[in-house]
């Protein structure tokens, strides 16, 4: 075969399968008709529109004072209280804002309405006792939270650590640390329908609105996500379909609810009350009636809430016609500003006016000139004069003896006593006595009414007493015990309440407040209830680090606080500055040690009766509110102490609604040998606000041996 027809066939047989491949699919089949292809309609979306509502509205002059709290590191933009406050401007109140945490007794004094939106700091238990008594009084507290807005990060914090954004700190136990004290409980969540015609699943319609002055003349409002809130009367109530993303399986929740006899309003969103969200469906007319509500005086005005207890005029009255202390003119300037600061004008008089409110001012001696008053609040002031020349006015230099006589309390000295009463003049005007029995110890007495008056006064009916200078004998007292400090053997807080004496035991508190899954410990509240008898110093691992043996020596007790924290061993490991101490020591929190068994507490019930620790407690069974962290308890057994020689007592166990009742849960421990131990497996703040003062007083003074 020569070269020519090798390479043809191998050209042929190149060639071969592709004209095999071209003959095969185009084989005669007939003729392809191809289908018809429907034409599709053009897809339409409809996207519902909000539409903004905004009403017309008629405010009426108001007569309240509304304070804004801005001390909580309150996650608000710059005009998110914009449209209230300029609702409340329209009504003739401005609202305040408080910037000074220690000055919120004294605003609160002369508040009427008090607003706290998106706070991100813990209230403590001193901020929640003025509060309470507060609204106690009538005030009116709004509190707010919102789903967006979580705890701010640092920058420092976001430098070091940028994914933090995508892990936000929840606010909801914040806000909780207050509201639990109302009842209320705001769940760390949000509400949303899936049929929600505005346009977002978390922007929900409500239509099941409660009667109420706020939600009149309102059909329906829009929440732009909401919390869910439980444990008061619900203001709004969600359809079947308005779901929370955490509470699953449950329906009817309710983002809005009243509290405390309709003094406290929480709300579980904030966006409602912006702009322009406020003129959404009825959120603008619910905006209205809210500043209604807030402007409306409902307050119970007292001698506490001096000088707001009076109206635009207050008649000054000194008693004494002549000779009066300059000191006491000098002091009327202040009074004066301090007048002026609340729109009250200050006029000076010798006649008390019928029509006009007053102060009447002076000693015991004048005690005549106020005769029916004081009769008619069931006091009587009898003094004893030497001898004086005829008709010469006895002075306080003749005074050998003075007693106050008082309905239903008994009989004081006036040595060292200020007498302040509230009574009315005519209809509508109020009076204010005060009396001492130097002269000079009258500018403090008055200085003491407009600053506020010394924790230890005692108040009886219309009259509040107080000690002024050296007193003869026991200060005043309403009967029975003074409380631990007298039990225990400890002098009270010096005169005034400034705080323990000198020589008073040493206390270090060490807040375990780095531990996984927790929020909150206590060791700021002990410090409120135990600082006016003890020295008390407060650690925090968090804020301070871990503390060395320099900082922890020389104490009389130890009181360590894991609050509602999970155990972490970490944590534990780093009291090594704590392995030397060698003294009476209390140990508390959720997880105190390291926990075999946990079970969540629900109540604890008093097993002890007989003991100290428990003195001065009323009820046997005490409810606990709920844990912050959802964290559940070290879970103790009675056989755990069936060794310990009867050196133990359980003196608070479950209580019988708790799914292992009986289990220990505080315990004390004194073998005469060592210093006392007490361990409490509970988060403290969990305790009813009276409960945790009197145990954590009789639990010290219990410690350091006194009992």
């Amino acid at each position: 075969m020569n070269t020519r027809t090798k390479l043809l066939l191998a050209a042929i047989l190149f060639l071969l399968p592709f004209a095999l491949r071209w003959a095969w699919f185009n084989r005669p089949m007939g003729e392809y008709t191809p289908p018809e292809i429907p034409q599709l309609d053009q897809v339409t979306v409809t996207v519902s529109e909000t539409n903004f509502e905004p009403i017309q509205d008629r405010p009426q002059p108001g007569n309240g004072r509304v304070v804004a709290d801005l001390t909580h590191f309150n996650n608000l933009l710059t005009d998110d209280l914009t449209p209230l406050s300029e609702r409340l401007a329209a009504r003739g109140v401005e609202l305040e804002l408080l910037n000074d945490f220690t000055a919120l007794e004294s605003t609160l004094r002369g508040a009427t309405a008090f607003v706290i939106a998106a706070p991100t700091y813990p209230f403590d238990a001193y901020e929640r006792g003025v509060i309470e008594a507060f609204v106690k009084d009538g005030g009116k507290l709004l509190l707010i939270a919102d789903p967006t807005r979580q705890v701010p990060i640092p920058e420092e914090e976001l430098l070091f650590n940028p994914f933090a954004v995508f892990f936000p700190e929840s606010a909801v136990p914040v806000i909780n640390s207050l509201s639990s004290a109302f009842g209320l409980i705001y769940f760390d969540d949000y509400l949303y329908d899936l049929a929600s015609t505005e346009g977002n699943y978390r922007n929900v319609r409500y239509a099941d609105l409660a009667s109420s002055p706020l939600t009149a003349n309102v059909d329906e409002l829009v929440l732009f996500a909401a919390h869910s809130l439980r444990g008061g009367t619900p203001l709004l109530t969600g359809t079947e379909d308005v779901l929370s993303n955490k509470r699953t399986g449950e329906t009817t929740l309710s983002p809005a609810m009243l509290a405390t006899e309709g003094n406290v309003v929480a709300l579980g969103d904030l966006t409602l009350l912006t702009a322009p969200y406020h003129t959404v469906a009825g959120n603008d007319q619910f905006l209205s009636n809210l500043s209604d509500w807030l402007v409306e005086d409902g307050r119970t005005w007292n001698l506490a809430d001096f000088p707001y207890l009076f109206d635009d005029t207050v008649t000054y009255v000194q008693l004494k016609q002549a000779d009066v202390d300059p000191r006491l003119l000098v002091f009327g300037s202040t009074l004066q500003a301090t007048l002026g600061e609340a729109d009250i004008q200050l006029t000076a008089s010798n006649i008390l006016s019928p029509t006009q409110d007053a102060v009447l001012a002076g000693t015991y001696l004048e005690h005549e000139l106020l005769t029916n008053i004081l009769h008619s609040a069931g006091v009587t002031i009898t003094l004893t004069f030497s001898e004086t020349e005829e008709d010469t006015a006895p002075t306080l230099a003749d005074l050998q003896e003075g007693k106050l006589s008082i309905t239903g309390l008994g009989t004081l000295d006036i040595q060292g006593t200020t007498l302040y009463l509230e009574y009315p003049i005519g209809t509508d005007e109020t009076g204010v006595v005060v009396l001492v029995r130097d002269e000079a110890d009258l500018t403090t007495a008055l200085e003491n009414l407009i600053f506020g008056l010394p924790t230890g006064c005692l108040e009886h009916g219309p009259l509040i007493i107080c000690s002024t200078g050296e007193v003869n004998g026991a200060p005043p007292s309403s009967g029975g015990s003074n409380g631990p400090e007298e039990e225990f053997g400890y002098p009270p807080p010096d005169e005034g309440g400034n705080g323990p004496a000198a020589d008073a035991p040493s206390i270090f508190i060490l807040a375990l407040d780095t531990g996984p899954d927790g929020v909150l410990t206590s060791a700021y509240d002990l410090q409120f209830y135990l600082g006016s008898i003890y020295n008390v110093t407060v650690w925090s691992l968090e804020g301070q680090g871990i503390p060395v043996e320099a900082d922890v020596s020389g104490y009389d007790l130890y009181i360590i606080d894991a609050g509602d924290y999970a155990f972490d061993l970490p944590t534990y490991e780093s009291l090594e500055a704590l392995g030397n101490i060698n003294a009476p020591t209390w140990l508390m929190g959720a997880q105190p040690l390291f926990a075999s068994d946990t079970e969540p507490l629900i109540e604890v019930e008093i097993a002890n009766l007989d003991h100290p620790i428990v003195a001065g407690l009323t009820e046997t069974l005490i409810p606990l509110s709920e844990s912050l962290s959802g964290v559940p308890e070290q879970l103790f057994r009675p056989e755990d102490f069936s060794d310990t020689d009867g050196t133990t007592a359980i003196v608070l166990t479950r209580g019988p609604g708790n799914a292992t009742p009986g289990g220990p849960v505080l315990f004390a421990g004194d073998d005469g040998l060592s210093p006392r131990t007490v361990i409490a497996a509970l988060a403290y703040y969990r305790l009813p606000f009276d409960v945790q003062e009197t145990l954590a007083l009789n639990i010290v003074g219990w410690l350091l041996g006194e009992g």
